[in-house]
């Protein structure tokens, strides 16, 4: 089940430099990840579920919204900018691309101070709230903005910059949604203030650290290149954020706003696995452009999944069995019954998270056939979980969720593997994944109680998963690799 060995006889840049750059990506990643799990006792003793609720679907219509504003050119950024033959080059594709998000923003948020009352009555379906909505907005264009500063740090390969950087964010949110909601009592407009003015600091940060990147410089043809890539995208991205969030319209149309923050305070806790798979992720993208076309990439991609794999599949079944205990010690009685969300969640924040993995698609520039895979893929969520909520509400969306997520996972390494091959040990890992699948089953249907008869069930179900996919000279390997001395 396994496939050939990866050559040993050579010294790998890109393993190398993964390690390195997933290293401190992790670092900002996991204290970012671990304030926002922190915050989340605090959150639940102020927020009612209906204000969560309330706060995510914003969100949601945030992030929906600056698909339609940014053309998703910071994806063409990332392409383009590292074959750009001359310093001047790259300065013109990242100086255009940033100035056409700020003019876009800008335009945006003119037009929603002449409309926000009946748009937010649209959008929240409360004409109550028009106050927040409006702060809202300016919250998620600063935290854009200070996204696509943060990104032009790791397309430069400035791990270190980029965890200062999203650090920074970290502690300001934390510290200023605090004070927001525990001194000046603010409520759900509090959260948003404190984002705004996090990613403000951030941006100009973020700015700084990559200033010599930027200039007062607007190239229309450079435009033209960017947008011709990257257009495509928006409606992949657009289909994208439908596979991952329109449960909660759903939930709120069949259920209600009570129902949509059980789902987001479930959702939330399955996140803590982007912890583990995001410092990767991060770094892996530009390692991959940079890399693709060395023979070994592809064995060395295979291998880095293989460990990947196995330890998002550990966590999620380490998570899983102890949902309900967390939830206890995370949150308030009013939010116990998410635990039962949160096995199907996780499997679906994972399994989205690692279509880097499946660079083929990407390293051939076929954006028009990701539309494809995506519009299918937002369609076939909609009816999935249309039809899961009405037969076993909330519990039905967290399962049509996972069940796209894999769906989506599986056709972009049918399809990506066509364009570029990587050697991945399938029968390997699809065994793995039945293992932990197995494991959460035997807890949840036998309602185990006892701490100890959960943390024996993680053991065991890690041992087999850890035999089924592991190989001591891997780790012989990758220990050589994290010490400089692999040759």
């Amino acid at each position: 089940m396994i496939t050939k060995d990866v050559p040993q006889n050579k010294e790998n840049l890109l393993l190398r430099k993964l390690f390195k750059d997933s290293f401190t990506y992790s670092v900002s990643i996991f204290l970012s990840m671990g304030i926002g799990i922190f915050m989340i006792p605090f959150y639940t003793r102020i927020l009612t579920p209906k204000d969560y609720g309330f706060i995510e679907l914003l969100t949601i219509f945030g992030m929906v919204v600056s698909v339609f504003l940014n053309l998703e050119i910071y994806q063409a950024v990332a392409r383009f900018y590292p074959d750009a033959p001359s310093a001047d080059d790259k300065k013109k594709i990242v100086s255009t691309s940033f100035w056409f998000i700020i003019a876009s923003f800008a335009l945006f948020n003119l037009l929603v101070l002449f409309i926000f009352p009946k748009l937010s009555v649209v959008v929240l379906k409360d004409p109550g709230h028009s106050r927040i909505f409006l702060i809202g907005v300016w919250a998620f264009t600063f935290n854009f903005i200070f996204g696509f500063l943060q990104k032009q740090l790791i397309w430069q390969l400035l791990s270190r910059k980029n965890a200062i950087a999203s650090i920074t964010y970290t502690v300001l949110v934390a510290g200023f949604t605090i004070t927001f909601l525990y001194v000046f009592k603010m409520g759900v407009i509090g959260v948003f203030l404190g984002q705004l003015i996090a990613a403000a600091v951030g941006s100009m940060l973020a700015f700084i650290f990559a200033r010599e990147s930027y200039a007062l410089v607007f190239d229309v043809d450079v435009l033209r290149r960017l947008v011709r890539f990257s257009l495509p995208l928006v409606p992949a991205s657009l289909a994208v954020y439908g596979i991952l969030y329109v449960d909660r319209y759903v939930i709120n149309y069949f259920l209600s706003l009570n129902e949509v923050g059980l789902y987001s305070v479930a959702y939330k806790l399955a996140s803590v696995i982007t912890l583990m798979t995001m410092g990767v992720q991060t770094a892996l993208t530009p390692m991959i452009y940079n890399y693709y076309q060395k023979p070994e990439t592809p064995q060395n991609i295979a291998l880095l999944f293989r460990y990947f794999f196995l330890a998002g599949m550990i966590t999620i079944t380490a998570i899983s069995v102890f949902s309900r205990d967390l939830m206890v010690i995370f949150t308030q009685p009013a939010y116990y019954q998410a635990a039962r969300l949160v096995p199907c969640l996780l499997f679906s924040v994972f399994f989205t998270s690692i279509l880097n993995f499946s660079p083929g698609i990407f390293i051939e520039k076929r954006t028009t056939l990701i539309v494809y895979i995506n519009v299918f893929l937002f369609a076939s969520n909609v009816v999935l979980t249309t039809l899961f909520v009405s037969l076993w509400g909330v519990q039905g969306a967290a399962l049509a969720t996972m069940l796209c997520s894999l769906l989506y996972f599986g056709l972009y390494q049918v399809i990506g593997n066509k364009f570029y091959p990587i050697p991945y040990p399938w029968p390997a890992l699809v065994a793995v994944f039945a293992c932990s699948s197995a494991g959460i089953m035997l807890v949840y249907f036998s309602r185990f109680d006892g701490l100890w008869l959960k943390a024996a069930t993680v053991c065991i179900a890690s041992i087999v998963m850890s035999a089924l996919l592991t190989r001591s000279r891997d780790w012989r390997y990758c220990y050589q690799l994290v010490r400089g001395g692999g040759s």
